[in-house]
Formats: structure tokens, C-alpha cells, sequence
């Protein structure tokens, strides 16, 4: 008798078991103990909630940038009225932001005297060498260019390149023998590129791209831009160097002339030459400049807030 009830009872539990274990696979851990199976995550489908609000975001998007463009005009119109400025694109500058810096400029009735991009070994610390030889054979074609005998390899250049493509005439001047020499020089050596300007502008305005980190290499490469920005803005009416926000982090240009109190006092900086507003932005920090004034405009820590005023 003992015998038959232990029975019966093992069998009711064999039984209770399997249900259970049909019932629990068929219902709602059938797809976690499925794909724990297969060792792949549960599928889920797309957060529709989440879409909308992803499309409205990218619709204020667009509409801040139309309705930025739409305007530009009218808020530009005038500003750099006959003023010839140098455009120098850095290693890694969205050829699209010079285009649109060149663009405000333009719609600023101001003109675009030299656009030129920098290569890659002129602000290499790895082409030191090269760089000093050329720049010492290309200063003896000035004779009204006093170097400091203690000025740096990149101080030097800087104030070579910039006597080459910018003077303190507002209306600018035209391109003479020597400056002709050096930037034939200059792009012989691939250290730039682009057509040879006609004349000389009153005012630069130097894009970058982003930081390509905070290592020895990358910063060394923005203290190089720093001073050869220092230095072109001595030559002329002023200088203003424009990046997204990630050339504001550490290692990038941006940040280099932020941190070195005296450049900081001489050259603008914008941090968001990636959006429509910074690039207008870059404009009035050139004008600015232009009045003898100095400003540091962005979002990554800008002393002097979003734009000039």
C-alpha cells in the first residue's frame, strides 16, 4: 500500500512538472528562454515614442539652420564692407565650413583675397627641420620684415607667412615680388596649397577641425597653430581662429590660444564653425577685430559667450 502511494505521487509530480514546463514555454518566458538558448538578445522593435521625438528634433534642427540663412544677409550686410580677408584652412577643416565662412564673408560685402590650405607637415612638430631651412632661406627675400633674433622656428614662419598675405591697409595691397617668392616657396614644399593670391588682405580668419586628441603629438600641433596664428595677426588688422567644439578640448587649436593668456589677448576664437550660427559668428569676430577688439565666442567654455554682439 505504502508502495502504491509513493508511486502515485511521483508519477503526479513527472505529470505536474511537464505542465508546468508546457506552460511556462509557451507563455511569456518562452522568448528569454529561447534566445538565452541561442545565446542572442531578446528582439525588440523600434521605440516609436522615441522616433517622434527624434523627427521633431531633426525638424527644429532644420528650421533653426533655414531660418539662420534666411537672415544672414541682412545681419551681415555691410559689415566688412570692402575688406579683403586671407582664409587658411587647417589639416582636417571641413572644406564645408570655409565654404560657408567664405560665403558670410562675401554676404559681409567684404572679399576673399587668399584662400590656401595649410598642409600637414607645417604644423607637424616631426617636420621641425624642414621647416626652420625653409623659413630661414625665405626670410632673406624680405628687407621690411625685422624677425626677433629669439623668436621660435613657428614665430618666424607665422610672421613670414603673414607679411606674404596680409597688410595693415584696410583695402589690403597687391601681392609684391617677395611675397610671391615665398608662397611660391611655401607651396613648392607642400606646406600650402591653393591659388596664388592676387593681394594682400587686411584680415584672417583661420578654420580648424577637430582635436585628434589630447596626446604629445596633437598638442604640440595646436601650440604650433597658436603661434602661427599669434604671429599672422600681428601683420594685419587682426586674426580670428574658427573649429567645431571638439577643437576646443584639450589638444585642439582652439584651446591652445585660450590657454596661453597673452595669444588669448591678441587672437578671437570661435568654438562652433561646425553650426550655421558660428559660422556668421566667425564673421563678426573679424569684424570685431577689425575695431581693434578681442573676443573668445562658443560653447566649450567661452569667456565671452555664444556670439559677438
Amino acid at each position: 500500500m505504502t508502495r502504491l502511494r509513493l508511486s502515485v505521487i511521483t508519477l503526479a509530480l513527472v505529470l505536474f512538472t511537464a505542465a508546468l514546463g508546457i506552460a511556462l514555454g509557451a507563455g511569456p518566458l518562452q522568448d528569454d528562454m529561447h534566445d538565452a538558448f541561442l545565446r542572442r538578445p531578446a528582439q525588440t522593435g523600434p521605440d516609436p515614442e522615441q522616433q517622434q521625438r527624434m523627427a521633431a528634433l531633426q525638424r527644429t534642427v532644420q528650421y533653426d539652420n533655414d531660418a539662420v540663412t534666411a537672415v544672414a544677409p541682412s545681419l551681415l550686410a555691410g559689415r566688412l564692407e570692402g575688406r579683403p580677408v586671407a582664409v587658411l584652412a587647417l589639416p582636417g577643416a571641413d572644406p564645408a565650413h570655409v565654404d560657408a565662412v567664405v560665403g558670410d564673408i562675401e554676404a559681409a560685402d567684404g572679399f576673399v583675397s587668399a584662400r590656401l590650405r595649410v598642409g600637414p607637415d607645417l604644423i607637424d612638430p616631426a617636420a621641425r627641420t624642414l621647416v626652420d631651412t625653409l623659413s630661414a632661406g625665405q626670410l632673406k627675400e624680405y628687407d621690411d620684415l625685422d624677425v626677433p633674433d629669439s623668436a621660435g622656428v613657428y614665430d618666424r614662419v607665422g610672421l613670414i607667412l603673414g607679411r606674404a598675405i596680409l597688410t595693415d591697409p584696410d583695402s589690403g595691397e597687391a601681392i609684391d615680388d617677395a611675397a610671391s617668392s615665398v608662397l611660391n616657396g611655401f607651396m613648392t614644399a607642400d606646406l600650402l596649397s591653393g591659388e596664388m593670391p592676387d593681394e594682400r588682405a587686411s584680415l584672417a580668419v583661420i578654420v580648424a577641425g577637430p582635436e585628434q586628441g589630447d596626446d604629445e603629438t596633437s598638442t604640440a600641433e595646436a601650440s604650433i597653430v597658436a603661434s602661427l596664428a599669434q604671429a599672422v595677426d600681428s601683420r594685419g588688422d587682426g586674426a580670428v581662429l574658427a573649429g567645431p567644439p571638439g577643437a576646443a578640448d584639450p589638444g585642439g587649436a582652439v584651446a591652445a590660444v585660450r590657454e596661453d593668456t597673452e595669444i588669448a589677448q591678441t587672437v578671437s576664437t570661435v568654438d562652433t564653425v561646425d553650426t550655421r550660427l558660428g559660422q556668421i559668428g566667425a564673421v563678426l569676430a573679424l569684424v570685431e577685430q577689425a575695431s581693434g577688439s578681442v573676443g573668445h565666442y562658443g560653447v566649450m567654455d567661452a569667456p565671452d559667450g555664444a556670439m559677438p554682439r
